[in-house]
C-alpha cells in the first residue's frame, strides 16, 4: 500500500518537534529538513506529497540575516514552477503580517497557517491536502 510522505521544513528545532508531534497521528511518513539546502535536496530527490514549510535559513548567514524567511517563499515559488515538483502540495506557516500572507499566496502556496500554529488546524489541513493530492494523482497519473 502507498504511504504518503510529508516533509516538515523548518529551521527551528523546537518548531519541527512541535509540528512532528501534531502530525504523528497522520497516516503519512514524516521527514524533516532544517534549512534551505536540505529542503531543496530532499524535495528534488523524492518529492513529498505535502511540504509543511516554515521559516528557513540560507546556508549563508549574511543572506539569512538580510532577508529572514525569504528562502521559504523562494522555495515555494521554485517548486510550483518546476514540472517535477509542481504536484507537491505546500502548506506554508507564516507570521500574521499581511505582507507575509500576500507573499505566500503569490509564491503559490496551496494553503497557509498563521504562527503560532493551532494544533487543531494543522492535522486536518495536512490530511485534506493528502486527500486532494491522492485524487489529483489518480485522475492524472504521470
Amino acid at each position: 500500500m502507498f504511504q504518503p510522505r510529508v516533509l516538515i521544513a523548518c529551521a527551528d528545532r523546537s518548531d519541527r518537534y512541535q509540528l512532528a508531534e501534531i502530525l504523528a497521528n497522520s497516516l503519512a511518513t514524516l521527514d524533516f529538513a532544517s534549512d534551505e539546502g536540505e529542503t531543496r535536496t530532499k524535495v528534488r530527490a523524492l518529492p513529498p506529497d505535502v511540504l509543511v514549510l516554515g521559516r528557513l535559513e540560507s546556508g549563508d548567514a549574511e543572506i539569512a540575516d538580510a532577508r529572514p524567511g525569504a528562502t521559504a517563499f523562494e522555495i515555494c515559488r521554485e517548486l510550483k514552477c518546476d514540472p517535477r515538483t509542481v504536484r507537491t502540495m505546500i502548506l506554508m506557516i507564516v507570521d500574521g503580517e499581511p505582507a507575509d500572507v500576500e507573499q505566500a499566496v503569490l509564491a503559490g502556496t496551496d494553503d497557509l497557517l498563521l504562527r503560532p500554529v493551532d494544533r487543531r488546524e494543522l492535522l486536518p489541513r495536512v490530511d485534506a491536502m493528502l486527500a486532494v493530492k491522492d485524487v489529483r494523482d489518480r485522475r492524472d497519473p504521470l
